[in-house]
């Protein structure tokens, strides 16, 4: 695993390197139980996947490290009584792979001790953004500038998601006498094509917060659910909304998607078209702000970059 000296990390194979937890002491480079970490996957269809799929839905949650470590020690003794290494929500409800010829009523059952594991995580988060909502009021038109710089839908989830759990930590924690020595580090599922807009997104969001003194955002890393297991939970509540939606050929999941107990605080994020459509209208304000300052001073037009209100 290596880190560059702008906060990104990536991950190698680093299962049974810590007693504590292998992948958040990778990042850390030294175990910090009060040190929060975010986990996050993200359903969507921007190439035809999904069947179809009407809507993006970005989900996961945040939790100290400490908090990580006893959900991981839950989830050991899961895979122990149930006996599976991994767990993917498609093989599950298939089921296939290592749950192939489960009964029902064992799939169920694992499936609720799973949800019950996330028991006491700081916060749950789903980000739903209806596809066609943000074709018409936020996607690229004709009309618009190539130098207006508009977030994908896997991009604008992201955005919203990490400027709530960013929020929800600093009205959490903020008054903490430590809190300036607080660092909120992101896990993405790895392998998705626009991994490189959340990327920008994070980098941005947090030259922002620290443009006004708060310094909260850590490192954002790209991880595969078979090496980081608190990426199920994501997994989970993800597919839940994702199928809930009512994709092309697909049934509502059996049992009702399993949520952290009410010791964890859960946020459903949802865009609306007004929303969207202000969101864009202030990028194109800004954007023809700064060609009118740019010809009047001689320098290039720069890109304008977006931001959820």
């Amino acid at each position: 695993m290596s880190r560059s000296s702008t906060g990104r990390a990536r991950l190698s194979d680093v299962r049974g390197r810590d007693a504590h937890h292998p992948i958040i002491v990778a990042i850390a480079h030294r175990w910090e139980p009060g040190r929060l970490f975010v986990f996050l996957t993200c359903y969507l269809d921007e190439s035809g996947t999904h069947g179809g799929s009407p809507v993006t839905v970005m989900a996961g949650a945040m939790a100290t490290a400490n908090q990580w470590r006893q959900h991981q020690r839950r989830v050991d003794s899961i895979k122990a009584t149930y006996g599976f290494k991994i767990f993917h929500t498609k093989k599950w409800k298939s089921p296939s792979g290592e749950f192939a010829g489960w009964s029902e009523a064992k799939r169920l059952a694992m499936f609720r001790e799973l949800g019950g594991a996330g028991a006491r995580l700081m916060e749950a988060v789903t980000c739903v953004l209806p596809n066609d909502v943000f074709d018409a009021n936020y996607g690229r038109s004709g009309d618009d500038s190539r130098k207006l710089r508009l977030d994908t839908k896997y991009g604008l989830c992201f955005r919203y998601t990490l400027t709530h759990l960013t929020a929800e930590a600093v009205r959490r924690l903020g008054t903490h006498k430590k809190f300036s020595q607080t660092s909120l580090n992101v896990v993405l599922e790895s392998g998705h094509k626009n991994a490189g807009d959340a990327e920008r997104i994070f980098f941005e969001v947090k030259k922002e917060i620290e443009a006004v003194g708060c310094h909260l955002l850590g490192t954002i890393t790209f991880a595969d659910k078979d090496d980081c297991d608190p990426l199920w939970i994501a997994d989970a509540l993800s597919h839940g909304e994702f199928a809930m939606y009512g994709a092309q050929g697909r049934e509502p999941p059996d049992p009702q998607p399993v949520h952290p107990s009410k010791a964890t605080g859960m946020m459903n994020l949802r865009f609306t078209p007004d929303g969207l459509a202000n969101m864009k209208a202030r990028l194109v304000g800004e954007l023809a702000a700064k060609r009118r300052r740019n010809s009047t001073s001689g320098e290039p037009p720069s890109s304008a970059f977006g931001q959820p209100s």
